[in-house]
């Protein structure tokens, strides 16, 4: 990145974090300065000197400040989950990213990234980790996966700029998956949904965030859409309905000559798919299982 450079006088550096080993949360913090600041100059050192003025310094995972998180009284989320130097910084420097990159609902993306990335990365490097940090535990291990081999010689400065680089990737990914339901949740309210068990949409748009904050009642319980591959996708909402079992194993012409139905396609084994060739068909297999008649 041209704003990113790694530096070997700590008088120059704008940035400190720790050296040797680095983890998701550095590596993870460093991306997110790099996306506030300009001109990042960083420095990896084993501690903090003491004959610096560090005033002007962001330091992060590291000498016990108000962004490192290994000193006995270091910050703890009301759900008890731990900080690392990225959640610490994601809260202090989040919304300020957030207005640069022209957010139309910066609340919203801060949250939704804090719940589903952040504080996921913070359990990983404080050791909490849970069913629901698997996904981000793979990110985790490809972060690490950048340090040099215990028997290389290459430099781990070199390694962590690497890593840092990959890492904006994914940061960059996520943030606009969010942003992207943010317009699909215009999208939808402009839609002024009928109250119904199930929406008709003309194109797939992200829709739990919208459905979980509008549908208190749980009412809606099918999503149909044109499919990528083939027809239309009916597909159940948050757990709310499930397709009979019987409808896995069942072909075309099997479901036809059961239910009288044309064009049930596919339905997955879970139970919360079907692939059908056309809104009719989509419209009578909601009706029918919501009627329980199979």
């Amino acid at each position: 990145m041209e704003n990113f450079e790694l530096v070997s006088d700590v008088n120059k550096a704008n940035l400190i974090t720790h050296n040797g080993k680095f983890h998701i949360d550095e590596v993870f913090s460093t991306v997110l300065l790099m996306k506030v600041f300009k001109n990042i100059k960083l420095i990896r050192l084993s501690e903090i000197p003491k004959d610096v003025d560090c005033k002007n310094k962001i330091i992060y995972d590291i000498g016990g400040g108000r962004f490192d998180h290994h000193q006995i009284n270091a910050d703890i989320r009301e759900n008890g989950i731990k900080y690392s130097s990225f959640g610490l910084l994601w809260k202090e420097y989040g919304r300020i990213y957030l207005k640069k990159v022209h957010c139309e609902d910066i609340e919203f993306a801060w949250k939704k990234f804090d719940q589903s990335f952040v504080q996921t990365i913070d359990k990983i490097d404080n050791f909490q980790i849970e069913k629901d940090c698997l996904n981000n535990y793979l990110i985790s291990n490809i972060i690490e996966s950048f340090n040099p081999t215990w028997n290389s010689n290459i430099d781990p400065d070199l390694k962590f700029k690497e890593a840092a680089n990959f890492a904006v990737i994914i940061f960059d990914n996520i943030i606009k998956e969010i942003f992207s339901i943010i317009e699909a949740n215009t999208y939808l309210n402009y839609m002024k949904l009928k109250n119904s068990e199930y929406i008709i949409l003309e194109k797939y748009v992200p829709y739990n965030d919208f459905i979980i904050e509008n549908d208190n009642e749980k009412r809606i319980k099918f999503i149909v859409y044109p499919s990528k591959r083939n027809g239309y996708e009916v597909r159940t909402v948050l757990d709310r309905a499930k397709f009979p079992d019987e409808w896995y194993n069942l072909s075309k012409k099997e479901f036809y000559d059961k239910y009288k139905i044309d064009g049930m396609l596919y339905c997955h084994s879970n139970g919360k798919l079907c692939i059908v060739s056309n809104i009719e068909t989509a419209i009578d297999i909601i009706n029918l299982t919501l009627l329980k008649k199979w």
